[in-house]
Order: structure tokens, then C-alpha cells, then sequence
């Protein structure tokens, strides 16, 4: 493609992009016809769904409201039947894109099947304030079979900019997710006590492919950075520490690895975790295998995030045997 001659972003194999290199030429060059031939792209049906996802990263400013064909593309992308890092790359694309009140509506539809991992995404890209956009976001979050991951903090904030009578139905919810420190005890002692002697293999392949760690943490040489290096977790962390890690990641925060929020003066928000801080510029993970370099005179604002980036509930995405085989894949990492 044309894009590919023109700028130095050609991937390892041809018809690959680069997309961290091709956002960062297009934030310098500033360019609509950079982002523009990205977008075209993005929507071409004959490309890789890959390509089609790491076009989408690399523009640099979305069209507001976003492309009608491209909405519809990452919402394909977000459902039950698609690969776990396609859900997370889509649904990291969506929170960044400003939507139409009608995609908002159309998204929330969603809602009631996707995971917590892309919930979490989702809810960031509701931006409405009416009450209709916000009764039928409780109205699906209701019935979300991800709504485990949220906190109650989480879902204050998701529900802050709608009116008090959203508020109102919101409650139960609320309430639901209220944090319980004994009750969250008494669920650990339970799950701790129901786990089989699990097959590292079979969490060999939970960790790559159902539970999605491999998106965010580093094994060996494979994997994201917006979690801790799992290389060696067996040998310092006890079953306990890793099955509390699992269901309520926001109880502690392993340092370097809180979570943060960006805002640029442009008016772009981030949630990811800094990995670097240089004199004019930061390193920030904002999503799985996604990273961006954010000079320093573009941020307006920088402050820690509330709860965790990886979402709790992943004890309720996953069986009782297939979480006893995750934990014997992870304490065998020595």
C-alpha cells in the first residue's frame, strides 16, 4: 500500500504495521492525510483483521463522531465468538473514540455479553449524559455477565455525568459491588478450599488464550507490559497471594504498576500504567500490547486511577477447574 511506501511503518513481514511507530510519525507530522489513508485501511474488508486493528491504534485523532464503518467494525470485534486479544484490542479502541449518541446506545447492546476486561473499555466510551443513555446502560449492566469486574468506585464514576434519576437506579448495583473486606475473605477461604490439584499444561493455555494474561504480563520473552513480569511469580508469591490477585486486583497495587490517568490538552484521556519517565516525554501502556510515547508539553493533567487495570471477576469467567489448572501454571514459574 501506498502508506507503507510513503512512511517507514512496514511490520517484520510485509502487509504488517507497526502501529506505535506509525502513531508516533503521524502525532510529529500532524498530519489529516496520514490519518486519513489509516482510516481507509482500517476499513478495508480484504485486510487482515490484525492490520485492520493496528490501523485503528495508530491514528493519532479519531473523527468525532467515529466513522460509521469503522464503529461497526470494532464492534464485531467485541463479541463472545472473537479471539480474546481482538475483544481487548477493539474495546481499547472504542474507549478512545468519541462516539455518536446513537453508536453509544448501539454499544451498550453489547454490554450484557462482553468480559470484564472489555467492560471496563466500554464503559469509558459512554460519554452521554441523558437519562435514556444512562437507564439503558444500568439496564445492561444489569445483565452484564461482566459486571464482577467492576468496582463499586468504577461504576460511581461510569454513573457520575447522568441525572439523579439515574443515580437512583443504579443502587442496586451499586450495592452489589459495594467491597465487603469479610466477605471478600470468606470468598477467598472458599475458593482456596475448593481447588483441585490442577494441570499446568491446560493453565499453560488458560494464561494464552480464555483468561487473557498473556495480554498484559511477561513470560519469558512473550507478552505485554502493563503488568508485572510473571517469569518467576511461583517462587515469591504463595496460592493465596495469587488467587487474591486474581479475583480482586484493586486490594493492593505492585508498585510501578499503578494505575494512572492522562489527560493531553487536546482533550485525548489515557488509563494505563507509565513504564518510563523521560525529561520531555512518558512511556505509557494503555492497553493489551499497546504503548504510547506522550510528550510532556501535551499532557494537561496526570493523576492515579481508582482501581486496577486488570479487572476482578476473572474467578467468575473461569470454572473451578480451569482456575485450579491457572494457579498450578502460575506457581510452577520459577
Amino acid at each position: 500500500m501506498e502508506i507503507f511506501k510513503a512512511y517507514d511503518i512496514r511490520g517484520t513481514v510485509p502487509d504488517q504495521l507497526d502501529e506505535e511507530k506509525a502513531y508516533a510519525i503521524g502525532r510529529a507530522a500532524k498530519s489529516k492525510v496520514f490519518n486519513t489513508a489509516l482510516l481507509k485501511l482500517a476499513n478495508d474488508p480484504k485486510r487482515p483483521t490484525e492490520l485492520r486493528l493496528k490501523a485503528v491504534a495508530a491514528v493519532t485523532s479519531l473523527p468525532a463522531p467515529l466513522d460509521a464503518e469503522v464503529f461497526r467494525f470494532l464492534q464485531n470485534q467485541i463479541t463472545p465468538d472473537q479471539p480474546a486479544m481482538q475483544r481487548a484490542a477493539a474495546a481499547t479502541q472504542l474507549a478512545r473514540a468519541k462516539l455518536s449518541g446513537p453508536q453509544q446506545l448501539a454499544l451498550i447492546k453489547n454490554i450484557p455479553t462482553v468480559g470484564p476486561l472489555e467492560l471496563m473499555h466500554l464503559l469509558r466510551a459512554i460519554t452521554a449524559k441523558d437519562e435514556k443513555t444512562g437507564r439503558s446502560l444500568v439496564a445492561a449492566l444489569g445483565k452484564a455477565k461482566g459486571l464482577g469486574g467492576l468496582s463499586e468506585s468504577g461504576l460511581r464514576t461510569a454513573l457520575a455525568p447522568f441525572p439523579p434519576a439515574v443515580h437512583e437506579a443504579g443502587k442496586p448495583l451499586l450495592k452489589k459491588l459495594a467491597v465487603n473486606v469479610e466477605a471478600q475473605a470468606k470468598r477467598l477461604a472458599e475458593l482456596e478450599d475448593s481447588l483441585k490439584d490442577g494441570d499446568v499444561g491446560r493453565g499453560h493455555l488458560i494464561f494464552n488464550g480464555k483468561a487473557v494474561c498473556i495480554t498484559c504480563h511477561k513470560m519469558g520473552y512473550l507478552g505485554g507490559r502493563m503488568g508485572p513480569d510473571l517469569s518467576r511469580i511461583g517462587s515469591v508469591r504463595t496460592k493465596r497471594d495469587l488467587l487474591e490477585a486474581i479475583t480482586y486486583p484493586s486490594a493492593s497495587f505492585v508498585r510501578g504498576y499503578e494505575p494512572m490517568l492522562l489527560k493531553t490538552k487536546n482533550g485525548e484521556q489515557f488509563a494505563g500504567v507509565i513504564l518510563k519517565e523521560a525529561a520531555n516525554h512518558l512511556e505509557l501502556a494503555i492497553g493489551p500490547a499497546l504503548e504510547r510515547n506522550l510528550p510532556r508539553d501535551e499532557i494537561a493533567e496526570i493523576k492515579p486511577g481508582p482501581v486496577s487495570l486488570m479487572p476482578a471477576g476473572l474467578d467468575q469467567v473461569l470454572n473451578n477447574k480451569e482456575l485450579s489448572d491457572l494457579i498450578a501454571f502460575l506457581k510452577s514459574l520459577k
